[in-house]
């Protein structure tokens, strides 16, 4: 057999053969690993931004708060209370009170009705016999603690009491006559002046006692003390 040719590596030992050649292919597969995980962590990184971006477009709703109510608010007769209300502070309803009713403003309140007298009857510059003498007729409303009361004023400036009691008023209406007119025929055609007048105490304190005259007639110089002349009517007289 033809004689081999010996190896020059075949007697080297075992640490001295030549590895083949290895740091190529794991620098590839570094480079690959490390662009995989560049591509992850930058796809994180804008999911990561996007997700941001997201909340910082939504609108904030504040917190819900708890529904407070007014102290005056009353609980419906069908709620049932809360096991946590305090029963202090409860409202219970009911009809509602009506406050007292207060007496109107003076000012509001309806005054009182105010005197008033008319004659009606007879007609102004009527013409009237002396000895018969005039009926008279009218009106009176109002009156309270007054009195009627007619004169006579005769063109001599006596006032004639027509009677020392008062006239009689029935659902304000009232008549009177009044005779005699004057002193017979001494004064026929003069004018005389019949008066109606409301009376208080003192008025009828003064009729009571009424002065008299030379001619014996009840007769006052003018209208007593609480006399006032409320309307008059003038009559002429006619005849004796």
């Amino acid at each position: 057999m033809p004689e081999e040719t010996p190896s020059p590596h075949r007697d080297r030992p075992a640490t001295h053969r030549k590895v083949p050649n290895r740091p190529r292919r794991c620098g590839f597969l570094v480079g690959w690993i490390a662009l995989t995980t560049g591509t992850i962590v930058a796809s994180s990184l804008a999911l990561q931004a996007a997700l941001k971006a997201d909340r910082d477009h939504r609108p904030t709703h504040a917190p819900p708060q708890a529904l407070r109510l007014p102290q005056s608010a009353t609980v419906s007769p069908g709620a049932a209370a809360s096991p946590s209300e305090s029963p202090s502070r409860r409202v219970l309803t009911g009809p509602p009170r009506k406050a007292p009713a207060s007496p109107p403003p003076a000012s509001r309140r309806a005054a009182p009705a105010r005197p008033k007298v008319t004659i009606a009857s007879p007609g102004e510059q009527a013409r009237v016999p002396g000895e018969q003498g005039v009926l008279l007729s009218g009106t009176a409303t109002g009156l309270g603690h007054l009195t009627l009361h007619i004169f006579d004023l005769a063109d001599n400036g006596s006032y004639y009491p027509g009677s020392l009691a008062p006239v009689t008023v029935h659902d304000g209406h009232w008549s009177f006559r009044k005779r005699p007119i004057g002193q017979g025929s001494a004064d026929v055609g003069r004018t005389f002046t019949m008066i109606a007048a409301l009376g208080d105490d003192a008025c009828r304190a003064a009729l009571r006692s009424p002065p008299v005259n030379p001619e014996g007639d009840y007769a006052f110089g003018a209208l007593p003390a609480g006399c006032r002349e409320m309307d008059s009517v003038h009559v002429v007289k006619a005849a004796p």
